[in-house]
């Protein structure tokens, strides 16, 4: 998603089976991407955006 940007953001946050990746362009506005992990019992991946209007959407 990162199209001629200046500079790009991204943040890993770890513990306790979780892993979430937060990363924007550094807009004014930005659009948020973030992938989200767990590995335990039931594990599972999510990836998506999160918009300034707080509107989610799923990557397919």
């Amino acid at each position: 998603m990162r199209t001629n940007t200046v500079g790009y953001y991204s943040q890993k946050f770890k513990g306790d089976g979780w892993s979430v990746i937060v990363s924007n362009a550094v807009v004014w506005k930005p659009v948020y991407e973030m992938e989200v992990e767990y590995s335990g019992e039931v594990s599972f991946n999510w990836a998506g955006t999160v918009d300034q209007h707080s509107v989610i959407t799923e990557n397919e």
